[in-house]
């Protein structure tokens, strides 16, 4: 099962393909909102000990 994502008009979703049908997980806003998460820096990852 692969998680995909979608541009749904102006939105975008994750989710999955079960057949011709679309399961939606997460929505995920709007592309505008898309592009200012994608421009932030991402934060560091703390190490695992």
């Amino acid at each position: 099962m692969k998680l995909t994502l979608r541009k749904n008009g102006k939105y975008y979703q994750a989710g999955f393909w079960e057949g011709n049908k679309f399961i939606l997980v997460k929505h995920l806003g709007t592309v505008e909102k898309m592009v200012s998460l994608t421009k932030k820096e991402p934060s560091p990852i703390p190490e695992q000990n």
